[in-house]
């Protein structure tokens, strides 16, 4: 969880960095124990290195995370018996099994 004076500074920076327009506009996510506004393609840190552009691995995108109802399981097993695999069905998720092999 976030606390209240973590998010206050996140927006006082995100000011700072000319960030004018309503919130609305921004994406916050907070990553570890940081926020960083994402930008397009950049994610912006808003909290422990104000300004600092923020690396992000594949790993932290899929991995498993505790979301806004509830905890989100890591992307690539979804559910028990349920796999998300580039290479079956062009990464649709299917139903774990020796016949998702099958073109």
């Amino acid at each position: 969880m976030t606390s209240l004076q973590s998010i206050r500074k996140s927006i006082k920076n995100l000011r700072t960095l000319g960030k004018v327009e309503h919130q609305s506009q921004y994406k916050l996510v907070r990553s570890g124990s940081t926020i960083v506004l994402v930008d397009g393609e950049e994610a912006i840190d808003l909290l422990r290195q104000p300004g600092n552009i923020v690396l992000a691995g594949m790993a932290d995108v899929f991995r498993e995370f505790d979301g806004r109802v509830g905890h989100v399981l890591p992307f690539q097993q979804p559910v028990p018996g349920v796999v998300v695999d580039p290479e079956i069905r062009s990464g649709f998720p299917v139903v774990e099994g020796p016949s998702d092999r099958v073109a």
